[in-house]
């Protein structure tokens, strides 16, 4: 053989050597790598990926791979994908999964975190309701003196009208909307290595480019957001429906959830993890500092939570991205009926239920969390007579699971283990665990189970879950379904209980959590049909709205607002089958005109409602101080809300410190609380506004048949102005001769409210 061709296939040879070297030390990687540093979902979305070709390396990254969006904490030169955004050494980056592995392994790196949650929104359609904001909140004539303006609202939701006129401002018709990322706009994802901090769809960063946009590309499926945002930002339009802040800018983010997500390209899934949202409030937030105006972001979307596989970096992120003036909403979750929890004391020391799955169910989640020794008992009690039931038995013990006497630790920390329980609960039924530490608790030991009934039917199945600790202290949490607090006599359950169903992110410390009160009770439709809710009344907790404790056994919701009935902006792009239902808000003067179209208005419900409300509320507020915090607004609605149930003491897992009042909260910011002789109620009967000439025009609803004496206060305190209004009349015009500022003006028996004077 020629020398030439001897060294050419030598040359091959170690070429094809060294690629099979390569393969091998990637396929390692995977599959031998420490497992710790994953969250859950990280983890076994790496062991189920197929085995990777060898990557094409350009620099330090790799390209041509699916990628995933995770948190990662460590260097920054330890990524082995794109930083998008970071707080401190807490990285968002989008890693190609097949780096996953060695990522893991790099000392620089303490832990990757991503979880998908199946996140979906917080309203409830079935329960149709209508908008009590402006009995409830004190929201009525506040406007006058703040409705916004200089605040940057953020919405992060799904669906959203872009024309609706509710966006528009009533004082000089501009379009509010000055930013817009619509993740579901079919454009492909960039070139890694020119990649923006925006993964997927589409960026808009002008209001004229918003509007000729129109909509979101959900828009014709959906009509969430639509509602939402005109909630917390609503100009109302020349309707009773104006929202919190009428005024402010608007940031909108459309979002992927389950209820959209059939949208999304499906390579991209891995890029939509829960830290999806992190990303999206960074860029609010980022924005709002650019311009130099405080924001507050809501979020009235949640998911489902692990006790065993938390979110540390996501809690800490936010803790270092949340500050002065950069607020975070979320709404509770609409599980308030679901009973789910079962608490067990040293003293009460059995818990259980029985298991009822939710229509689309196909496991059975239980996620458990105690102090120590615990026997969890599964029994399948279908179609069997009470001698005969299948039953399959756990103990849990510290860093360890034993069956039927057997004290050998049978499960790795921190890993799977996968329990075939044929004989037990018949064949082809399979019991799966994870164990570790609680994620919320460092004290306790944290466990998801899940039982996969045969062929993922639950036909021919139905579970008791007895739980039974001995002088310990312990909880479960079932995830998709309730529990019925009673089965028969041959089981010692205890009910289980309402409680631990608020979902993520509302349950994390740094995030303003929201319940939903209930005020409104009917309503009257566009066919002239008087329409009911029937989900609690006279400000009362809703009865779906989800209620605490939180996984950490701390109190949520933090707060409240109407969640019952409210209305807001209609998409116009809906169209359902069938025509509009009957929830669709259409009598005279309830539709507006835009450019040549029509658009309505419509009565939802929910905890998606009453977070905006809240969120639009916080807006008013940072317009009077900007630097408000998180511990600084729970501080002020702890001072200043409404206790919906005297009976209760606040705060509590049902109304958190209680309903929040949008007057009496600026009141106490503003340093008029400590006015002798000022009213905290807000005037509802009356309007007063300025009229030019340093003077104000009193309106009264109801003609008075004796004096009123009104009072004006500066926000010093001081009292500027009195007078004596005779009866038999319902307008004033008063000559206040005062500078530029804010004013409160009361009238004695009725309340006081507060006016800007320019």
């Amino acid at each position: 053989m020629p020398v030439q061709k001897k060294c050419l296939n030598l040359h091959r040879m170690k070429k094809y050597l060294l690629t099979i070297t390569m393969l091998l030390l990637v396929c390692t990687a995977l599959h031998a790598q420490d497992y710790s540093k994953m969250s859950r979902y990280v983890r076994e979305r790496v062991r189920k990926s197929p085995t990777p070709s060898l990557p094409k390396v350009r620099g330090t990254e790799t390209v041509g791979q699916q990628r995933m969006l995770v948190l990662v904490e460590g260097e920054e030169g330890a990524l082995r994908g794109r930083c998008l955004r970071h707080q401190g050494n807490i990285h968002i980056a989008l890693v190609p999964i097949d780096s996953l592995a060695a990522l893991s392994e790099d000392t620089r790196v303490s832990r990757i975190e991503a979880h998908r949650s199946n996140a979906h929104m917080h309203c409830d359609i079935s329960r149709e309701k209508t908008e009590v904001a402006k009995v409830a909140a004190g929201m009525g004539v506040l406007s006058q003196a703040y409705d916004g303006s200089g605040v940057l609202v953020g919405v992060q939701d799904i669906s959203f009208d872009l024309n609706h006129p509710n966006f528009l401002s009533k004082k000089d018709g501009r379009q509010r909307i000055v930013r817009l990322w619509d993740m579901l706009d079919n454009t492909p994802l960039q070139e890694y290595d020119s990649l923006s901090t925006f993964p997927l769809g589409t960026f808009y960063n002008s209001s004229e480019a918003i509007t000729k946009k129109d909509h979101t590309r959900d828009a014709t499926i959906h009509y969430h957001g639509t509602h939402v945002a005109g909630i917390a930002v609503g100009s109302g339009c020349n309707t009773p429906f104006t929202g919190m802040a009428p005024e402010s800018d608007i940031y909108l983010i459309s979002t992927v959830i389950e209820n959209n997500d059939s949208l999304l390209p499906q390579h991209m899934e891995d890029i939509v993890t829960d830290e999806i949202f992190l990303l999206a409030f960074q860029n609010m937030f980022d924005y709002a500092d650019s311009i130099g105006v405080p924001c507050v972001a809501n979020y009235s979307i949640g998911g489902e939570y692990d006790i065993a596989d938390a979110d540390p970096l996501a809690e800490k992120y936010i803790e270092k991205m949340t500050g002065p003036g950069k607020i975070i909403v979320a709404s509770a979750g609409n599980d308030g009926e679901r009973r789910c929890f079962l608490p067990i004391s040293k003293t009460d020391s059995i818990a259980g239920g029985l298991f009822l799955p939710n229509a689309e169910a196909e496991q059975l989640r239980l996620h458990v969390s105690t102090t120590g020794r615990l026997l969890l008992k599964f029994t399948d009690v279908a179609n069997t007579a009470s001698d005969n039931y299948k039953t399959f038995a756990l103990g849990f013990k510290a860093k360890g699971i034993y069956r039927k006497g057997d004290t050998v630790n049978m499960l790795k920390w921190n890993e799977w283990y996968k329990y075939e329980s044929a004989g037990n609960l018949g064949s082809g039924t399979t019991v799966e665990i994870y164990s570790g530490v609680d994620g919320y608790n460092s004290d306790r030991v944290g466990y998801d189970i899940y039982l996969n009934p045969a062929n993922e039917d639950f036909t021919g199945h139905s579970y008791v879950i007895e739980l039974t600790g001995d002088g310990v202290e312990a909880y479960a949490f079932v995830e998709n379904g309730t529990l019925n607090g009673f089965y028969s006599n041959n089981f010692r359950l205890k009910g289980a209980e309402l409680g631990g169903t608020v979902n993520s992110p509302a349950t994390l410390p740094s995030v303003i959590a929201v319940g939903s009160t209930s005020w409104r009770t009917y309503w009257t439709s566009y066919q002239g049909r008087k329409m009911s809710a029937y989900n609690g009344s006279n400000g009362k907790w809703t009865t779906f709205s989800s209620i605490g404790p939180s996984v950490t056994g701390a109190i949520k919701p933090d707060l409240c607002a109407p969640g019952q009935a409210v209305i807001s902006s209609l998409d116009s792009h809906y169209k359902p089958t069938g025509g509009f239902p009957n929830y669709i808000y259409d009598k005279s003067g309830s539709h507006n005109e835009n450019n040549g179209k029509d658009y309505g208005w419509l009565v939802l419900s929910g905890t998606s409602m009453a977070s905006p409300i809240v969120a639009g509320t916080i807006a008013l507020w940072l317009q009077a101080d900007p630097t408000l915090t998180r511990e600084r607004i729970l501080d002020i609605v702890a001072k200043t809300a409404t206790h919906p149930d005297p009976t209760l003491s606040y705060p509590n897992n049902y109304y958190g410190l209680g309903e929040i009042n949008a007057y009496r909260g600026l009141l106490d910011i503003l340093g008029l609380t400590g006015i002798k002789g000022l009213s905290a109620t807000h005037l509802s009967t009356a309007v007063v506004r300025p009229i030019g000439n340093h003077s104000i025009l009193i309106t009264l609803d109801d003609t008075p048949t004796k004096e009123i004496t009104c009072k004006v206060f500066a926000t010093n305190g001081q009292l500027i102005y009195s007078a004596t209004l005779p009866p038999h009349s319902t307008t004033y015009t008063l000559p206040l001769n005062t500078g530029k500022g804010i004013y409160a003006v009361q009238l004695d028996g009725m309340g006081s409210t507060l006016i800007r004077v320019e």
